[in-house]
């Protein structure tokens, strides 16, 4: 026995959820529930010889007294529509036949008898009967009944806590779609795909590249060993850079270019975090960075290269474009999501403590480097300003698990996998610490995830 949450009285609080909208129901008077449980039994020589039982769902039933169209609106999904200001304010609910009802969320809580209580939550239901009379010399009392179904994660969870506690939802206070979904950041740059795998297609800025086509032998700043001509660069055992400025960048960024030929020697992509890849391969290579650090030059830099390069582009991706994120309204001990696609060139990571859902400024990251996607970091960013706390090379696994897990307020770990990659970090930062915003970010569509979870519950994506 907990010795605590073990002797509920009475019924303090019912939340009813869906969406965004939270309603707390008046004067709640009873939340009840019947676990439907199927059974069955297998018979022979002349006695029972096997049983089984399983779980189906949960048969629930709600009183609360006066009549709540919010409560109702969350129910049935129909309108609580209100009209009139001020003294003359009127709210509206039409019942209309055919419609059909949505799921929705019931939190309930009771107070226990020495400062402590119980928390109920009923993941997934769905309405079934709405009753109520109006008598004489009563309150009308609200009365519904309904199932409970497994929303993936349970059908219902029973919390006991020594110290009493308000209700989480877990809502996304400032912005969602569901009670266990997450918000991108910039709707209708991410998408699922087919597979249930979130990705992410950002908007791309106008052309920062002049002459990324060597059309002519102008702009461009020429080390030792490079040379244009012919609609190309040309590199002679060149460990020179061949680049040009640009106007500084904010933001993330997408570099692409061209090694047309290669006979010896490797090249790297100038500016930002791909710059440290070391490239071999005659093809057109793609990277994204999420820290251009306000570059002001783009470019490719040789490593006794020779071959030839053409078509440089670079284009700015905006900051807000760049993640996924969702409000979280319990403190966050942990994030994690499994990454299906990490290709060397391309950032990819968790966010965790956040300080807003739309140009985070301060918060904690897990990164798969763009340098090399065998490369792990743990980082933190305040104000803006990045510092790498934890750079650890580890073999990239399909799906491998990315998490953050955060055992007290100031400390910091990383895993991957199921093992902690390094050792604990502490980031005291009152900037960070105390925010409640956590996500995924990435650049590009080749980068996937799936299998997001908050505190450990799973939170599918819906974009």
């Amino acid at each position: 026995m907990a010795g605590f949450g073990d002797k509920p009285y009475g019924l303090r609080e019912v939340k009813v959820v869906r969406g965004t909208t939270v309603v707390t129901l008046p004067a709640a008077q009873k939340l009840g529930f019947a676990e439907n449980i199927r059974s069955e039994e297998l018979q022979g020589d002349d006695k029972l010889a096997a049983l089984v039982g399983f779980s189906e769902a949960v048969e629930w039933e709600l009183e609360a007294g006066g009549i709540s169209l919010e409560a109702l609106a969350v129910m049935t999904g129909r309108a609580a529509t209100q009209i009139g200001s001020g003294n003359n304010r009127r709210l509206r609910m039409n019942a209309s036949g055919g419609q059909a009802f949505p799921y929705f969320t019931i939190y309930g809580r009771s107070m226990g008898d020495a400062g402590d209580d119980i928390h109920v939550k009923l993941f997934k239901c769905k309405l079934s009967e709405i009753s109520g009379e109006f008598a004489g010399g009563g309150f009308f009392v609200t009365s519904c009944t309904g199932t409970a179904i497994d929303d993936g994660t349970g059908i219902y969870q029973f919390a006991q806590n020594e110290t009493a506690a308000a209700i989480a939802t877990g809502v996304p206070s400032i912005v969602g779609r569901s009670p266990y979904s997450i918000w991108a950041s910039a709707p209708g740059t991410w998408a699922i795909n087919a597979e249930g795998y979130a990705y992410n297609t950002p908007n791309l800025g106008a052309e920062l590249v002049i002459n990324g086509g060597f059309d002519t032998d102008t702009i461009w700043t020429k080390g030792a060993g490079w040379t244009i001509s012919g609609g190309k660069a040309t590199a002679v055992a060149s460990s020179e850079s061949l680049t040009q400025s640009i106007e500084s960048v904010s933001g993330g960024l997408r570099l692409q270019f061209e090694i047309l030929t290669i006979t010896g020697g490797s090249l790297s992509p100038i500016p930002g975090g791909a710059g440290g890849l070391a490239l071999s391969t005659a093809k057109t290579h793609v990277m994204t960075d999420n820290r251009s650090n306000g570059a002001s030059s783009v470019g490719v830099q040789g490593a006794n290269f020779s071959g030839t390069v053409d078509n440089i582009l670079l284009k700015a991706i905006s900051y807000a474009e760049m993640f996924a994120l969702l409000h979280w309204d319990t403190p966050l001990t942990s994030v994690s999501a499994k990454i299906r696609l990490a290709p060397d060139g391309h950032e990819s990571g968790l966010i965790i403590c956040a300080d807003n859902t739309s140009s985070p400024s301060n918060y904690v990251a897990v990164e798969r480097s763009a340098r090399d996607s065998h490369r792990l970091r743990l980082v933190k960013y305040v104000n803006g300003v990045w510092n790498n706390l934890i750079q650890i090379d580890l073999p990239f696994v399909g799906d491998g698990i990315l998490e953050i897990r955060r055992p007290s307020l100031t400390t910091f770990q990383l895993w991957y996998n199921g093992t902690q990659a390094g050792t604990d970090v502490i980031i005291a930062d009152e900037a960070i610490i105390y925010n409640p915003i956590c996500g995924v970010t990435a650049l590009a569509p080749e980068v996937q995830f799936k299998d997001f979870t908050v505190n450990g519950e799973l939170v599918p994506f819906d974009f």
